[in-house]
């Protein structure tokens, strides 16, 4: 609702550097609620708008989202990949500490999707050198994020809950943040995979509520399976059950036919231990 407020607002005054920012924040919040047609069309008219007042930090943002909801959303890793590149040349022509920092964020992301995890790395700690010179903790959070999960990536998990636990520190007044989300269910994954359920269930629950007040259904659906199987590893199948349930309907909803086979294989599970 604000964004659009925001657009309208821009488009109003007549200010094209406020509707390339309004256009380039909506293509995350739709890439976010799952609608990529929405959120690509955003990203192309900010980058439209930028190119034509020649705003190049305008356009190493949009460059970002393109790249970011061809991958997420549209599977196209050779056209994120083309998007990330553009961006970080831009970037490295001026003398911008902000642009460049996201410019390097979105190639650690890029990196790490396509498995070079110590390149990633690499662009990533850049990143988080720069926001943290500029002071900008949630930018920087989620570059601490992305971090993590190459980390987690590398199986280096007790190093991820370090690194989870800084950005965590640093998203403390962003409790509806993608990012806060993020981070918590890294942080339940590699519990879990150190094999601490007990700590893996506290954040998972967490990244959930987060999840939910964002209405993200398909990553609800898989933090109901992370649920339950924390739930599992400390015998309360009952509450694992619930947690089966409730992702089950989320798949029905979503017409997702392997996470319903996921799902039902948990059930299987649980159906060994529940009173006949």
């Amino acid at each position: 609702m604000y964004g659009k407020q925001a657009l309208a607002l821009a488009e109003e005054l007549n200010w094209p550097r406020g509707q390339v920012v309004a256009l380039a924040n909506a293509a995350l919040c739709n890439n976010v609620l799952e609608d990529s047609a929405s959120a690509r069309n955003c990203a192309l008219r900010s980058m439209a708008i930028a190119r034509n007042i020649n705003d190049t930090p305008g356009q190493v943002m949009a460059l970002t989202k393109l790249g970011y909801v061809a991958f997420v959303s549209r599977r196209q890793k050779m056209e994120a990949r083309a998007y990330g590149t553009e961006a970080l040349a831009l970037a490295l022509r001026i003398n911008d500490k902000k642009t460049r920092a996201f410019a390097y964020m979105h190639m650690g992301f890029l990196l790490d999707k396509k498995g070079e995890f110590n390149d990633a790395v690499h662009f990533d700690s850049l990143a988080i050198q720069l926001f943290d010179s500029l002071d900008d903790r949630y930018s920087q959070a989620g570059a601490l994020c992305n971090l993590g999960i190459e980390f987690s990536m590398m199986h280096d998990y007790a190093r991820e809950v370090e690194i989870d636990n800084r950005a965590l520190t640093l998203l403390t007044d962003y409790d509806s943040s993608e990012y806060k989300a993020i981070t918590l269910i890294c942080l339940s994954d590699s519990y879990y995979q150190m094999h601490d359920y007990t700590k893996a269930l506290a954040p998972c629950l967490e990244g959930l509520a987060i999840d939910t007040r964002l209405g993200k259904k398909s990553i609800m659906a898989d933090d109901h399976q992370r649920a339950a199987m924390a739930y599992i590893k400390l015998g309360k199948y009952e509450e694992a059950l619930r947690h089966t349930n409730a992702a089950m309907e989320l798949e029905m909803k979503i017409g997702d036919l392997y996470g319903r086979w996921t799902v039902r294989r948990l059930q299987k599970r649980i159906a060994k231990h529940m009173p006949r």
